[in-house]
Order: structure tokens, then C-alpha cells, then sequence
């Protein structure tokens, strides 16, 4: 009865187990019904004497079974291998003090001398993986004593959403025999050499391919892992299969599209990303990371193709031409030299001019967003336009209006760029760092770095209020500048953020694909 009531008090109508559930597990599989008990001693009362109380806090049950669904929970079998927890509960009074996470960690063990146990007798069936069934709230707790979380549950146990993790139990002596249970990840800083600097992403390597109908399972999943790394993108990766020349990805004109890596032989990856919001479809900084991470793992490989949701990326290792990139030019720890660098080849984006309606709309917005610049003036706003996908709008100011562009939200109202649904992804804020004299040949403005053009970028509708720099809008940015300055090679862009990066640029106009280099 105690149990039980804990129970009602812990889990919605639709998901606590019935009493007569809890008599059951607790006959047919007693030894997997764990309990925690508070004790209370009177003060007069000697330690070892039995004068103390005892009270029930919290349980945890279990029962054995072969296969982790809905009918099998419903029975014990005590030949199964594996072990499903239905219960981790403690009452109200006591949660938030660690008592679940003693509770897991007693379980835990306990059910390794079992398991062990169960193994060394030759006829007896043990124990191998431990599984249960969690909210996504409590995937931290549980991975805490071992667990991993491995995706979306099929399970349906009430109206809320589970996600299925396991604990694969290893004796001592197996240890270095067995597969990792963990995926391995990596946090890098795309876009520079300076620790702290650039850009960063998480990446997540998967161990095989998956199929589209897997790849769909998993979505929650990679939203609760990019969530939880709380950084503006978090890329997932795996190795495709070789594919057959049937197989190849090909262009419009039926060719092995062999662009994204100027020509040179090809390892397959699929990548998608996640900002800790929603999924997006292109990520040019964590493209970069993932890049960086396989390269590192694999002294061999030279060139990745990465098949994104709508675009093929491709990713060479690089020998950058020496040249500074940096932001005082007196530094030298800033230098970019000889050393191997990462090219990236992305589409590029054309540009369509805003109609007069919409630029009124876009700097009512920018008015309200960014309150301490002055948008007013002819010259102020030197071009507004939006991308060919919809997504991004370009916005080139003056050199003095861009620098007038504060950081952080005292300054800045990121909320308002929300407020015009005439584009889907994000603002981009950018200046010329030359400028154009009355006989049409461009002069260097005073005190300039070495950057061609300089960018902020905005994308509160992806969950992210200032990216500090970002690989995909330089589809846009760097065929933009390129024209207006009539430079289509060693365009250097510098990302004006606060932690702030640098990316030299190409325009392959015959291929229209962007060539991003970097650290």
C-alpha cells in the first residue's frame, strides 16, 4: 500500500502502475523490487537495538524479459536478458535531495552482483542489458549512473513523449572487449585560431548509416541532444554506404556532381544540423567542425563530400597561402601561414532587391531592433535584398552606421526581428570595408583591418539572437561582394561579433558554389 501510494503520487493517472501491477512485480521478482528506507532513531535508543522507524521514500521495480515493448512489461520472465525498470519513484518530500540518484546508483550495482552471479553459474540465464523507459527531463539523471539515452521510445505509455535508454552491464574482466556503449562528440571553434574565438559547434559522430525511416526516428533525439548542448549548432554525422556508379550523386546535367570537392576522391558523410530549437538546413560553421573532427580522426582522408537535407558540401584539406587575417595586425600569434587549413565549397545564393513596400517594413523592423543606430539618410541603407530560398535578408550599411551597431540586449531588441514574416532565417547586417571614389576606383577607408567586407548575423526565428560567425551566409555575402567589388578570389570576410572569426573566400561563378578556407 505504501508503494503503492507513492506511486499515484508520482506519475500522471494514465501512467502509475495499479496495485495490483506492483503485487505482482513485487511477488514474481522480489529481488528486483528495491526500496528506500528512511530510518529514525530516538535518541534514547541504542543503534543496534530494533527500537528505530522505518518508512518507505521511494522504490524502484523491475521485471526480466527478452524484448523491451508494451506486452512484454506487462509479465516477469525470469529466463530473460533483459531487465526493465517500470519505477524509479520517491516521494514529494524528499526528491531534489539525491535520493533517486542513491537509489540508481544501489540499483545499479546490485543488479551487476546479480548479473555476475548469474554468469558464473553455467546453467542459469544472466542479466545483460538494463532498459527503461524516461521523460526528457530526467535522461540527465539517468545518465549520470551509466544509462544512454538511444532515441525516441516506441513505447506509448500515456500522452507524453518517452525516449528508450539503456545500461549494457560489462564484467571487469570483459571491459576492454567491449564496444563503447557512448557516441563520441567534439566541441570546436570554427572560424579561428583563438581560443575562444570563432564559432562554436558540437559534433556527434554516429557509428553506421541510417535510414531515412531511422534518420526520421531519431529527429527528437537530435533535438534533445542539440538542446542539451545548448550551443548555436550541433551537427550529427555518419559514413555513407559506398555507393555503386548507378548510385553517384549527380548534377542536372547527369555528371557525378564532383564540384563540392574540386574533383579530388571522396569519402561519403551525411550531415544534418540542429540549433537547440529546430532544424535547420545548412550550417557552414559546423560543417567546418565536422570537417576538422574527421579530418583529425582519419590522417588519410583529404576530401569529404557531405550530403546535407537540399545541398551537397564538399570539404578539402587545404594548404592556405600565407596571409594575414587578423584583428591587429601587429599580432603575430594571429597569423594564418602555411599550415593545413580546411577549403569548403557551399552554393551560392542570389540576391533579389526588396520592393519599395518591403524595405519601409524591414527598417521599421530595424528601427525598433537596433535603437541606437540611425537609419535615416539617404545613404544610410545602401541596399536591402532577400535570398533565393527566402531565408536570408542582406542588409549593406555604411561603414559608420555598421560600427554604430552595439552588442548584447540592452542594446539590442532581438524579439523585433521576429515581428516580419517576410523571411525565414536571419538578418545580415554588413559593410564594405573600401569605398568608391567619384572616378569609380575603390581607395581604403582609414584604419581598416585586412577584411574585404565585415557581417553581424542575426537569427532569433532559429532560436539563436547573434551567430557569431556563420559559414552559410557567406553563400550570400561573398557573391554579393564579389561583384560589387569586382573581386571574385581571397575575398576576406570578417564576421564582426563579439568573439568575431575571418574566412577567406572564392566565387567559382561556372559552378556557382562558394569556396569558404578557415581554421
Amino acid at each position: 500500500n505504501r508503494c503503492h501510494e507513492i506511486e499515484k503520487s508520482s506519475y500522471p493517472p494514465d501512467e502509475a502502475a495499479t496495485r495490483s501491477a506492483l503485487q505482482y512485480r513485487q511477488h514474481h521478482a522480489e529481488k528486483y523490487f528495491r526500496c528506500a528506507v528512511l530510518r529514525r532513531l530516538d535518541d534514547d535508543d541504542d543503534e543496534e537495538e530494533d527500537h528505530d522507524e522505518r518508512e518507505v521514500i521511494g522504490f524502484i521495480c523491475a521485471t526480466r524479459t527478452n524484448s523491451f515493448d508494451h506486452e512484454s512489461m506487462s509479465a516477469h520472465n525470469h529466463s530473460g536478458r533483459l531487465l526493465a525498470i517500470h519505477s524509479v519513484v520517491v516521494e514529494e518530500p524528499y526528491r531534489r535531495q539525491g535520493v533517486a540518484s542513491a537509489m540508481l546508483q544501489d540499483y545499479v550495482q546490485t543488479v551487476k552482483m546479480i548479473s555476475a552471479q548469474q554468469r558464473s553459474s553455467a546453467d542459469a540465464c544472466h542479466i545483460e542489458t538494463l532498459v527503461l523507459m524516461a521523460k526528457s527531463h530526467l535522461i540527465g539523471l539517468y545518465c549520470t549512473v551509466g544509462f544512454h539515452c538511444l532515441g525516441v521510445s516506441p513505447i506509448v505509455h500515456g500522452s507524453e513523449q518517452w525516449f528508450h535508454l539503456e545500461l549494457t552491464l560489462v564484467q571487469e574482466d570483459e571491459q576492454e572487449k567491449a564496444a563503447p556503449v557512448g557516441l563520441p562528440f567534439w566541441t570546436v571553434d570554427a572560424f579561428t585560431r583563438k581560443a575562444g574565438g570563432g564559432n562554436p559547434a558540437a559534433v556527434v559522430v554516429l557509428p553506421k548509416a541510417l535510414s531515412a525511416a531511422e534518420e526520421a526516428e531519431k529527429a527528437e533525439w537530435f533535438k534533445l541532444v542539440a538542446a542539451e548542448f545548448n550551443l548555436s549548432e550541433t551537427a550529427f554525422v555518419w559514413a555513407l554506404k559506398k555507393m555503386s556508379t548507378e548510385d553517384d550523386i549527380r548534377g542536372e546535367d547527369g555528371k557525378r556532381d564532383e564540384e563540392a570537392t574540386g574533383g579530388a576522391a571522396s569519402s561519403d558523410y551525411a550531415i544534418r544540423y540542429f540549433t537547440p530549437t529546430v532544424e535547420v538546413d545548412l550550417c557552414g560553421h559546423a560543417t567546418l567542425a565536422s570537417a576538422a573532427v574527421l579530418f583529425q580522426q582519419n590522417s588519410k582522408l583529404n576530401a569529404i563530400t557531405f550530403h546535407a537535407k537540399k545541398d551537397v558540401l564538399g570539404a578539402n584539406r587545404a594548404q592556405q597561402q600565407q596571409r594575414q587575417l587578423t584583428e591587429n595586425n601587429d599580432d603575430d600569434d594571429d597569423a594564418i601561414d602555411d599550415e593545413l587549413r580546411i577549403s569548403m565549397n557551399f552554393p551560392q545564393k542570389a540576391l533579389t532587391e526588396l520592393g519599395e513596400d518591403d524595405k519601409v517594413t524591414l527598417l521599421d523592423m530595424l528601427r525598433s531592433t537596433f535603437t541606437n543606430v540611425s537609419l535615416e539618410g539617404e545613404n544610410n541603407v545602401q541596399y536591402a535584398g532577400i535570398d533565393e530560398d527566402g531565408g536570408d535578408v542582406l542588409v549593406e550599411l555604411t561603414k559608420e552606421c555598421f560600427d554604430s551597431v552595439d552588442y548584447g540586449p540592452n542594446s539590442i531588441n532581438y524579439q523585433n526581428l521576429m515581428t516580419w514574416d517576410g523571411y525565414s532565417r536571419g538578418i545580415l547586417l554588413c559593410c564594405t570595408m573600401v569605398s568608391t571614389d567619384g572616378d569609380g576606383t575603390e581607395e581604403e577607408e582609414e584604419d581598416t583591418s585586412t577584411s574585404d567586407f565585415q557581417s553581424r548575423c542575426f537569427f532569433p526565428k532559429c532560436g539563436i539572437s547573434e551567430d557569431p560567425v556563420t559559414g552559410s551566409a557567406h553563400c550570400t555575402l561573398t557573391p554579393y561582394f564579389a561583384s560589387k567589388l569586382g573581386k571574385t578570389t581571397s575575398l576576406i570576410a570578417h564576421q564582426a561579433s563579439k568573439r568575431g572569426g575571418w574566412i577567406e573566400c572564392n566565387v567559382h561563378e561556372e559552378q556557382r558554389r562558394v569556396e569558404d578556407g578557415s581554421n
